[in-house]
């Protein structure tokens, strides 16, 4: 019997993944291993999970080729099943060397134990039904430590939300075997709020208005409506940078907010919370360039710009400059124009002097024409209405018309609805993605009532009358106009029809038909007269056209 000899090449618990470099002597792979089996072994084994579902994602397989660079990624699939908690505690992954350049894979796991019950104590702020939600308590399947840490984490998060800073929280896992259940003890305490926001250092600038583009905010009698003294962490660095912004739409260039103190009182448990700021000095905007080329002057980009020598200086005014800038070389086809702002700050005159470099790169053509989303809506309906075609020069102008003309349809959520995307393909040539969300464009109405009419005051109607109407703006996909009204009563009924197609032919041109019949029945409203029966039938066709290209 020939001797075997195994090589323990990864162990994986709690770990980090470095690869080296290929050229390694000690990390060649010998691509002539053949995998003989792959066997499986598994300590404490859970029922949840079957030998199937762990091999499914074994990314070795009997007969080819081995490679431990795989072994990553085995690894990687087997602690994601079940993410984040998962069923393994540890996983090792050794390799067999057998004779004829094969070699066995061994898979050895230990998992983790089943899970039997989750029994938490002492939640009023939060019901059981909201834990669930929060912690996914279903999806728990087997525990350990590591995993009630992670509970315990998502616990306070969820308090927090509630304004609950101060719960302790007391776990207690009970082990059966290889089973166990989890307790969890939690004393809520009391709820804290931010009750005093304060700035220090603020001499130009009035705490009111800074309190005015913060996200924490002091609690107050309708708090609850806003959110005000809510206490978030993650608000009160967010607030360092919202706090700094507005201070540079000022003319403060060298704003920054240097501390933070979060004070809680000892005795009632509210916060306090100071941000100290060093506003610097307010600067005034000195020499503004933006250069041009032959297409456009740099005086024709100066005056498009919200920038003005003398103005104060404001970071939001330099934003609004570098679009506007990207807005007008898109017109001349410079979609990828890049606007790269130079300031060069004058400390004694406390000036600021800005440059506008636009790098305008090769102008970019239309490769393809990518319509994505339009589940209802034909293609060819969208398409005659975008004003670039496959081959024209891509310029934010078009775009926009496009972007316009598809919106008015109305097929489309009127906020982000429409919006294209640009995937260049090289230098000169790009394909463009007219992305959709559509709505609803089909309408019903029905409705009973009893005697005459809300819109004719001659309806013969004098018992139960029952009325309805369907439209549909976009009817089946096509653009169509489609409205149907239909009335029936003992004593009248009618039914009316109105089709259009705002685009005949794929022409700008409209072209309506209507058609209406009505019966009505007057004998009971005329003595001696025992049938007088009135019928209208009626239509017209009629055509137009629009004059503007944005509808």
């Amino acid at each position: 019997m020939s001797l075997k000899s195994f090589f323990l090449f990864l162990l994986f618990f709690s770990f980090n993944i470095s690869c080296d470099d290929p050229k390694n002597e000690s990390f060649q792979v010998n691509s002539d291993l053949i995998i003989n089996k792959v066997i499986l072994t598994r300590k404490n084994q859970n029922k949840f999970l079957t030998d199937e579902a762990i091999l499914s994602r074994v990314p070795y397989q009997e007969g080819t080729k081995f490679d431990q660079r795989k072994t990553s990624q085995l690894i990687h699939n087997l602690y994601n099943i079940s993410k984040p908690y998962g069923y393994f505690e540890q996983i090792y992954v050794l390799q067999e060397n057998l004779d004829d350049n094969k070699v066995n894979v061994h898979i050895i796991t230990y998992e983790k134990p089943e899970l039997e019950d989750i029994i938490i104590i002492g939640n009023h702020a939060l019901k059981d039904s909201d834990l669930d939600e929060k912690l996914n308590l279903g999806d728990i399947q087997a525990i350990n430590e590591v995993d009630v840490e992670r509970i315990i984490k998502t616990l306070r998060k969820a308090y927090a939300e509630k304004n609950f800073h101060l719960i302790e929280v007391e776990p207690e896992i009970f082990r059966k075997g290889h089973k166990a259940s989890v307790v969890i003890t939690i004393k809520e305490g009391i709820k804290s709020f931010v009750k005093r926001v304060r700035f220090k250092g603020n001499k130009c600038m009035r705490g009111k208005d800074l309190r005015k583009v913060i996200f924490t905010r002091e609690d107050w009698i309708l708090g609850a409506l806003n959110k005000a003294g809510n206490y978030n962490p993650e608000f009160v660095e967010l607030d360092k940078a919202y706090i700094e912004s507005f201070y540079k739409t000022k003319g403060f260039i060298m704003a920054k907010v240097t501390d933070t103190e979060v004070y809680m009182n000892p005795e009632t448990k509210q916060y306090d919370v100071t941000f100290t700021v060093n506003e610097g000095e307010c600067y005034r905007i000195g020499e503004v360039r933006a250069p041009g080329n032959d297409v456009v002057s740099e005086e024709i980009l100066l005056q498009n710009l919200p920038l003005r020598t003398s103005n104060i200086y404001s970071a939001k005014d330099l934003t609004e400059s570098i679009e506007r800038l990207k807005d007008i070389w898109g017109i001349y086809g410079y979609v990828f124009a890049d606007i790269d702002p130079v300031m060069i700050p004058n400390e004694q005159e406390r000036i600021v002097n800005i440059t506008l470099q636009s790098e305008l790169g090769d102008k970019v053509y239309v490769n393809r024409i990518n319509i994505i989303g339009n589940k209802k809506t034909r293609d060819k309906v969208i398409r005659r209405k975008i004003v670039v075609n496959e081959g024209d020069l891509l310029t934010s102008s078009a775009m926009e018309v496009s972007k316009l003309r598809v919106g008015n349809l109305g097929y489309f959520d009127p906020r982000e609805g429409v919006n294209w995307k640009i995937n260049r393909i090289d230098n000169d040539r790009a394909d463009i993605d007219l992305l959709l969300k559509e709505i609803k464009t089909g309408k019903f109405f029905f409705e009973m009532g009893f005697g005459g009419s809300n819109f004719n005051i001659y309806s013969a109607a004098r018992s139960l009358k029952i009325s309805g109407n369907v439209s549909d703006s976009n009817l089946w996909g096509s653009g169509l106009i489609l409205r149907g009204n239909a009335s029936w009563s003992r004593e009248e009924w009618s039914i009316s029809t109105n089709l259009a197609d705002p685009n005949f032919a794929d022409r700008n041109l409209l072209v309506e038909g209507d058609f209406h019949v009505t019966q009505a029945n007057y004998a009971d409203e005329l003595k001696n007269v025992s049938d007088f029966t009135e019928r209208i039938i009626g239509g017209f066709i009629g055509t137009g056209f629009a004059v503007s290209r944005t509808i």
